[in-house]
């Protein structure tokens, strides 16, 4: 059976399963012809340039709540001020920063003080106090707060009027940096059987709108400066890495360009080197040379530019994944470089399927989508691949080579492995296609029944010329006789003479040797007893 199907591919459809496929040089061809670019521009963009423009950082751009509460911080500043511990010489340095001179000034232009929590007089002098209702303590120790906010910020927060209550040393001092509703509910220290609301006579429904006040104030200037520095930072890194990979594709693409067009004018001039009669010829030769190559590279700079813009947006929005991500998870250094090249080759082809070059279908921008996206990833994980390798040749006594030589064998097979891959992709949608042709010629043979062809002969039929009509009528004429003859054969209804006379005169117009018909019930039981 096995067999019979073989030779069947092999007749209709031209499939030789017994002869295995050879990459022929016609397909070398193409393939070093095609996707030397590809391969060649991400070499030299992350080999020759990456060194130079890459700026990936564990945890990424910019520092997220998660990642300081790792420890794992993108500048020294940040890192500096969220790490810095709270003590009574922060509390003076940063919250209680003029309090005195606040407290004097206050004194001069009011007629009188009144405490915010009793609503009693207080007298201008040292009992009274200006507390902080949402502590320094507490503000310092809120994380959002310090990573958000500068020093100078949360100073200005703690001591804005709407955190600041009027009220007397003694009660100031009880409740320290504890916060007020805990405070106000808690047992006094000097009688537990008092709270200290009673101890001290607190006006709770004006004390505690002065509470809520605080909380909200605080509240509210946290999340606007979380938001501010999420948009500042953002902004900054996000340029800066757009920069950085825009300038790497845009240079990567020009080098290849130059190089491309610079050797092959040179194989033209040299191959007619000998040609020229004189020196004065050779040098007007290269010179001509040259402004081909400059003409060459003016009439690029549109794609420069577009790579430039396309490689801008891709580092930009990779930097803002990678902040995304790092909101709940800490990036490595090479994750972050990997999404940085992945969401640019995803952006590349994004645009390829958004807006095809004219004359491309949708299916091939599908598939030269695809192979943009698989080479910026194979791309990276050659590097790291071979940073990797480098790092392994460090021990070993070719460590005073190892950039030189690890980096060349990286470039080298990580251009061969994405020139292969870009080959596969197209073979492989080459493949699907004549597999799906082939599938579609047996299921137009498994449905076809008789009277679709009776149809398709007779659409035949009025298409043919006439000298063709004779010949097609035979053959169909025959093909009629044969099913007629075999219907009554198999007709078990039948008489066994007719059947047999019947099957005998098919035997007759198939060739079948005399002596291997039966025309009568002699001739069959004759064959039984054999």
């Amino acid at each position: 059976m096995s067999h019979v199907f073989s030779e069947s591919l092999q007749t209709n459809f031209d499939i030789d399963l017994n002869q295995s496929p050879k990459l022929e040089e016609s397909h070398l061809q193409i393939l070093m012809k095609q996707y030397k670019e590809i391969a060649f521009t991400k070499v030299i963009q992350e080999f020759g340039l990456g060194p130079f423009l890459n700026d990936y950082k564990k945890g990424g751009n910019v520092t997220t709540l998660h990642n300081a509460q790792e420890g794992v911080f993108a500048d020294q500043e940040v890192e500096a001020r969220f790490s810095r511990g709270y003590s009574q010489e922060v509390r003076k340095e940063m919250y209680e920063k003029d309090f005195a001179k606040m407290r004097e000034k206050e004194f001069k232009e009011r007629d009188s003080i009144t405490d915010a929590y009793t609503g009693q007089t207080l007298n201008k002098d040292g009992q009274a106090h200006r507390d902080h209702i949402v502590s320094a303590s507490e503000i310092h120790q809120n994380d959002e707060a310090r990573l958000y906010m500068t020093d100078q910020e949360r100073g200005k927060m703690a001591v804005d009027d709407q955190n600041l209550a009027w009220t007397n040393g003694s009660l100031n001092q009880s409740k320290g940096d504890k916060d007020f509703k805990v405070w106000l509910d808690s047992p006094n220290p000097k009688d537990p059987s008092q709270t200290n609301r009673d101890r001290y006579g607190v006006d709770e429904q004006a004390a505690m709108e002065k509470y809520i006040e605080a909380k909200q104030h605080v509240k509210k200037s946290v999340t606007k400066a979380k938001h501010t520095y999420y948009a500042k930072n953002l902004a900054k890194t996000g340029a800066s890495q757009g920069l950085r990979v825009g300038a790497k594709q845009a240079i990567g693409l020009f080098l290849y360009e130059l190089q491309h067009i610079l050797f092959k004018e040179l194989k033209c001039f040299f191959k007619s080197f000998k040609q020229f009669t004189n020196w004065d010829a050779r040098i007007e030769a290269f010179k001509q040379c040259l402004e081909r190559v400059y003409a060459h590279m003016m009439q690029q700079m549109k794609r420069f530019a577009t790579a430039f813009k396309d490689g801008f947006i891709g580092g930009f929005m990779g930097n803002l994944l990678t902040v995304f991500i790092n909101t709940f998870m800490t990036t490595s250094k090479n994750l972050a470089r990997l999404i940085n090249d992945g969401v640019t080759g995803l952006w590349s082809a994004f645009k390829l399927l958004c807006q095809p070059p004219e004359g491309m279908t949708s299916q091939t921008a599908i598939k030269e989508a695809t192979k943009l996206v698989v080479a910026a990833v194979a791309t990276t994980v050659g590097v790291l691949l071979t940073e990797s390798f480098v790092t392994y040749l460090q021990t070993t006594p070719f460590a005073m080579f190892a950039q030189l030589i690890g980096g060349l064998i990286g470039g080298i097979l990580t251009g061969i492995v994405v020139a292969t891959l870009m080959y596969a992709i197209d073979e492989l949608v080459a493949s699907l296609h004549k597999l799906n042709e082939l599938m579609d010629t047996f299921k137009e043979g498994l449905y076809t029944n008789a009277e679709q062809v009776r149809a398709t002969y007779e659409a035949a039929i009025a298409m043919m010329n006439v000298e063709y009509q004779a010949v097609l009528q035979t053959i169909f004429r025959q093909y009629e006789e044969y099913r007629r003859l075999s219907a009554i054969a198999f007709d078990e209804t039948e008489r066994v003479s007719v059947r047999l006379d019947a099957s005998a005169e098919l035997a007759d117009l198939l060739d079948v040797p005399t002596d291997d018909v039966m025309r009568n019930a002699d001739d069959v039981r004759n064959f039984l007893r054999s």
